[in-house]
């Protein structure tokens, strides 16, 4: 008896390695750029509350103690960016963050750049490639990202003079977007 099987094509591990490739681009894709869109616009369950207080280690040379406290930053409006080394769109808003900081930094307005779900030597090497005029910290165990609700990378933390949470967005910003939210910080009370 003969069987009426098909002979195989030598095409079909082939195909197979595309699908796969487009599956894993499909995820990738889906990360970078929907789920950053589903957290935008929505508002944080912490802001109008009081920004959690932290201590982490400084990585770059833009402050003269080699631990920064939150609280050691009282009475300024702190813009709070979590970044990593490996995040495209971190990278893309680091540039952002820091001009609307040093616009506004004679009106007591601070950057703090804080590295997380990241190697440190990664993020060292990351911050010493890009210079920034602020502080870079990191959140090696990840409790400071997961006490203000980092999940998606980047995230912005606005606080104002008193350290309560203005605002906390995931994802890309406009330089427009983040000068609004520091001169909202800037006029509370």
């Amino acid at each position: 008896m003969t069987s009426s099987r098909p002979a195989r094509k030598k095409d079909d591990s082939q195909t197979g390695m595309w699908v796969a490739g487009l599956v894993f681009l499909g995820a990738i894709l889906f990360g970078l750029v929907v789920l950053p869109l589903l957290g935008k616009g929505k508002k944080s369950e912490l802001e109008g509350g009081q920004a959690p207080d932290f201590a982490l280690p400084v990585i770059n040379d833009k402050f003269a103690r080699p631990t920064l406290h939150l609280s050691d930053l009282d009475g300024k409006v702190v813009i709070l960016d979590f970044w990593a080394s490996w995040c495209g769109p971190c990278r893309a808003q680091g540039p952002i963050v820091e001009r609307v900081a040093s616009k506004y930094q004679a009106q007591g307005v601070t950057l703090v750049g804080i590295a997380t779900s990241d190697r440190r030597q990664n993020a060292e090497a990351y911050a010493r490639a890009n210079p920034s005029s602020f502080p870079a910290l990191f959140d090696e165990d990840e409790n400071v990202a997961r006490a203000y609700n980092a999940f998606g990378l980047p995230t912005l933390a606005v606080l104002d003079k008193r350290g309560k949470i203005v605002a906390l967005r995931s994802g890309l910003m406009r330089e427009g977007q983040l000068s609004a939210l520091v001169e909202a910080a800037l006029a509370s009370p």
